[in-house]
């Protein structure tokens, strides 16, 4: 009885947990040539910073599309809560400028 129990609030917590976390994908559009520094980056980085201010790094992908493919990175990240999310949305700009992405383009956050 003691483990159906146990169970069953490690599963509600983690329902509640899951509730409040936001997915957020991303889509960068980099000028040409800039893809690569920007992967690098991330790689570099990003991933770490991420892991410190509580950020979950799902994937990351380039299209097939072999125009696209050029110059576009897609990911997706989970943030702890909508107010996280929207407390971290100005890094998004700040990456965009630094490596000269045409725009990065963000949703499921505010």
């Amino acid at each position: 009885m003691f483990q159906k129990l146990f169970l069953f609030f490690t599963l509600a917590a983690a329902c509640a947990s899951a509730q409040s976390r936001v997915f957020e994908l991303r889509t960068y559009t980099c000028n040409d040539g800039k893809l690569e520094a920007l992967q690098a980056n991330f790689r570099d980085h990003h991933l770490e910073t991420f892991k410190r201010h509580g950020i979950e790094s799902i994937g990351y992908w380039v299209p097939q599309d072999p125009e696209l493919a050029k110059n576009t990175l897609i990911y997706l990240i989970v943030h702890p809560s909508r107010a996280e999310a929207a407390k971290r949305s100005g890094r998004r700009a700040r990456i965009a400028r630094q490596f000269g992405c045409a725009h990065a383009r963000g949703s499921g956050a505010p």
